[in-house]
């Protein structure tokens, strides 16, 4: 590497341009950095929720406990999904009019309200839209959050897989058939079930917060792959 000398010779060397970022990151610490944005939106939507929480801990700047052994064991792994030809996905201003909630309704109850306002953001080249729902009873209420990627003329497996791999090196995971190109279920110590999918350009998880039961765990995992076939029939182009 030459070193330009301060001075006349500085002031005269051609300016290096900076390299242009795909926006999609290509190594592990790259993915550490962009792991799903279900933690950090979920820990926040429990800090709005309990008024009395002074501050909330982002769960990703430490490393994930794994569970207890007393942990339930999700439903029993399979091979990945994978669909032979990729289908082409839109993005919406408004993400929550493309979510059935019902399915999911049928497990934690009725919904009494969005906890905060749905979101869709470009980047030019993603657009992250988000939706949460708040279902049951108003003094017990669970938050359920659906994040919804799409990628301008590329596929989400990038994402999918950089994502997968950091998260299966200390939660459970379990393949899903029958939902894109690839789902698979994991079970957070901190922010409780998810589920997530991808297909062609889009990247779609749902989460639902803080729920232990492990009976309820198991109804939710089913309510979301229904609601999950349903996104994306909505977003198909």
């Amino acid at each position: 590497m030459t070193l330009v000398s301060a001075g006349a010779d500085a002031a005269s060397a051609p300016a290096t341009p900076a390299p242009v970022s795909s926006g999609i990151p290509t190594n592990d610490k790259g993915f550490a950095m962009h792991m799903s944005r279900t933690s950090t939106l979920l820990s926040g939507l429990a800090l709005t929720a309990t008024l009395g929480i002074a501050a909330c801990q982002n769960p990703r700047g430490a490393p994930v406990t794994p569970p207890t052994a007393t942990a339930e064991t999700p439903p029993p792994t399979s091979s990945p999904s994978t669909s032979a030809t990729p289908n082409t996905y839109k993005a919406v201003k408004k993400p929550c009019d493309v979510v059935d909630f019902g399915p999911l309704e049928t497990v934690l109850g009725k919904a009494t309200g969005d906890l905060l306002p749905q979101k869709s953001s470009s980047t030019g080249l993603i657009t992250f839209m988000t939706c949460s729902r708040r279902l049951g009873p108003a003094t017990a209420a669970t938050t359920v959050l659906v994040e919804m990627d799409t990628f301008k003329g590329a596929s989400a497996e990038a994402q999918y897989r950089g994502l997968r791999t950091v998260q299966e090196r200390s939660l459970s995971i379990t393949d899903v058939p029958g939902i894109g190109q690839g789902a698979y279920t994991r079970i957070d110590p901190e922010t409780g079930p998810h589920l997530t999918v991808y297909d062609g350009n889009l990247y779609l998880e749902i989460a639902a917060l803080g729920v232990t039961a492990p009976t309820t765990r198991t109804q939710l995992f089913t309510a979301m792959t229904q609601t999950s076939r349903q996104i994306l029939a909505s977003l198909k182009s």
